[in-house]
């Protein structure tokens, strides 16, 4: 999951230099407690990088 952490960092990074209104636009991803939630709703298990991002 380092590779997935390094990839949105380098994103990140890129959107708040070239693109600052997509940056701002960017919202905080879901909580666990959230995705664990969607994962007993829907009787599956939602793989660990997709958690990841």
């Amino acid at each position: 999951m380092r590779q997935i952490d390094d990839a949105w960092r380098r994103i990140t990074s890129w959107l708040q230099h070239h693109a600052p209104d997509s940056y701002a636009a960017l919202r905080a991803g879901a909580s666990s407690s959230a995705i664990t939630a969607v994962d007993h709703a829907l009787h599956l298990q939602i793989p660990a990088d997709l958690r990841a991002l």
